[in-house]
């Protein structure tokens, strides 16, 4: 008999202890609740070991939970020996998924100031979900309660100093509503759709914040974009340092830092977005040479950099650097970043390097007299050897984009807005626009994710 009882109690807690459950009601609960779900068939960054909860897996692990439990009852008291029953398998296995890859994927693409594009990011139940709640917001549009309501909106960028009106077209805009994971009663239940969504996206927030040495990267605005044929999205960027959005410079504690969206379109039962025939396609703009993120030669120098893009030290990044090179293969870009604490209230141009400083500064200390971009700043004026031989390419060049002209040293590279993929870039570093839709309903939840703003000496005072 205490062979009997040992016997049960180490078979039942090592039982237990690999299906992550207490209790037979836990895992029937767990069953019940599982076996006909709709989230099934999601798996997050391997960094953040998020369950997969595919019906298989789900399926499996209650029917092991279960077993686990049968086989420590009858194997303590029936049969008194640990050794003749072998353990089953050790279910986490099947409740994670090792996304290493995808994470790789993710930091070399953004660093390299492109889209990165997750397919499947959701499954259709998911998207069907969140598209029914649109539907169901736009039918309420001019209904008087105090909630808020889709308005007609075109350029995300915030820091344009145009008046509101004359940014927006009703024919030719897209529709945007805000939404929360915070807010009261049905549309968070919709939103967090069982909780799913809210943790994929937190892990996902979580792993860039790791992979891009963001430390404060947390989530902060986010919206439902509805585009019906006619509407676009001129070419612009997110974000841009706070020394350059002129009168709104230093007025917010937070910034943009990663531009994400969940693509919802509504597509044909098997069939894909078509961008030939819908339109609707998002347009980037990225470095037409590769990014240099760890060594190069500038003018004889060599310098071992940091693989930061975008922002470096709460310092953001104005320009991309394009040093000579022997020969084509050779040719990258280098990351240029503005240095605004200096203590006489100048600002300078600075390499991020590996070095005990962290910076190899390109330039001399100088005034931002004209930061407005109208008519621009000529950085190149303040270079200092060996960088004056180099080229500059601006982030931001609206005079030029305004007739047509494609951003200095850039290709353009076309994402689908397929239903179900989640695409992630640097609101900082990466021109983009919208082309117009020709049919169909461009849907989307997207939004920022925001870090804080550094302030420097001067600014704080």
């Amino acid at each position: 008999l205490f062979l009997s009882i040992v016997a049960f109690l180490i078979i039942g807690v090592t039982s237990l202890q690999d299906c992550h459950l207490s209790s037979p009601r836990s895992c029937i609960s767990l069953y019940s609740s599982y076996k006909d779900s709709p989230f099934g068939n999601f798996e997050v960054d391997s960094e953040i070991k998020l369950p997969r909860t595919t019906k298989s897996a789900t399926e499996n692990l209650a029917v092991s939970s279960l077993r686990n439990i049968l086989r420590a009852f009858f194997g303590g008291i029936v049969l008194p020996s640990v050794a003749l029953f072998p353990f089953v398998k050790n279910v986490e296995a099947d409740a994670e998924v090792d996304l290493r890859i995808t994470s790789a994927a993710l930091q070399k693409t953004i660093l390299n100031g492109r889209v990165f594009v997750w397919d499947d990011f959701i499954n259709a139940s998911i998207s069907s979900q969140l598209r029914d709640h649109i539907d169901s917001l736009l039918i309420n549009r001019d209904s008087d309660d105090s909630r808020p309501k889709f308005s007609v909106s075109g350029l995300s960028n915030k820091a344009l100093d145009i008046p509101r009106e004359k940014q927006f077209d009703d024919k030719s805009d897209r529709m945007v509503r805000p939404v929360s994971f915070e807010m009261d009663g049905k549309e968070v239940e919709v939103l967090q759709v069982g909780g799913v969504l809210h943790r994929k996206l937190s892990a996902v927030r979580t792993s860039l914040s790791r992979l891009l040495d963001r430390p404060t990267l947390r989530e902060e605005e986010m919206y439902y974009s509805v585009s019906l044929p006619g509407a676009s999205l001129k070419r612009h960027l997110d974000e841009r340092h706070e020394e350059l959005k002129g009168r709104r410079g230093w007025l917010s504690p937070s910034r943009r830092s990663v531009s994400w969206l969940l693509f919802l379109s509504d597509e044909e039962a098997g069939k894909r977005w078509d961008c030939e025939r819908q339109g609707g396609q998002l347009r980037s703009y990225p470095p037409s040479r590769p990014v240099a993120l760890s060594e190069v030669v500038v003018g004889g120098e060599r310098l071992q950099l940091r693989p930061v893009v975008g922002a470096h030290e709460g310092d953001l990044q104005v320009l991309w650097l394009s040093p000579e090179a022997p020969r084509p293969s050779e040719e990258v870009v280098l990351p240029v970043f503005l240095d605004s604490s200096r203590p006489d209230g100048t600002v300078a141009l600075y390499l991020a390097t590996a070095s005990p400083s962290g910076r190899r500064y390109i330039s001399e200390d100088f005034p931002l007299v004209d930061p407005s971009f109208r008519p621009g700043v000529r950085w190149e004026r303040h270079l200092k050897e060996p960088f004056l031989r180099c080229g500059l390419h601006l982030l931001e060049e609206p005079a030029l984009w305004a007739k047509g002209g494609l951003p200095q040293g850039s290709v353009p590279q076309d994402t689908a807005p397929c239903c179900g993929s989640l695409v992630l870039f640097d609101s900082v570093t990466l021109p983009h626009e919208v082309l117009a839709v020709s049919s169909g309903r461009r849907l989307a939840l997207a939004g920022w994710l925001h870090e804080d703003v550094v302030l420097p000496p001067i600014a704080s005072h």
